[in-house]
């Protein structure tokens, strides 16, 4: 019983079994999601029909390379591509000046 593992209840603190359900100081269940955590799942999922059409079945803490990786990487990507294209006409001057520097 002494070497069964402990974790932290996330409502009261309290250490209680790893395997616990219930905790036995606070009485919350530990399956139980906050309305936070709800939220942001209903967020997710919307996200993701958005962006493939169907909403994903993964919640938000348990989605390690989902739907909201590739959301982000595409407005990233989507962002370098509008500085870059912003920035081409600088660019296109500064090499036209160093071209008629260098003789060339």
């Amino acid at each position: 019983m002494a070497d069964e593992e402990l974790k932290q209840c996330p409502f009261c603190g309290e250490d209680i079994k790893a395997s616990a359900i219930k905790c036995k100081h606070c009485g919350e269940f530990l399956n139980h999601q906050s309305q936070n955590e709800k939220d942001e799942n209903e967020l997710y999922n919307e996200l993701c029909e958005a962006y493939y059409g169907t909403p994903q079945k993964t919640t938000v803490k348990n989605d390690n390379d989902g739907c909201l990786k590739t959301v982000w990487k595409t407005i990233v990507a989507i962002i370098t591509i509008i500085i870059v294209l912003a920035l081409l006409p600088v660019i296109g001057e500064i090499f036209m000046l160093l071209m008629l520097e260098s003789g060339g």
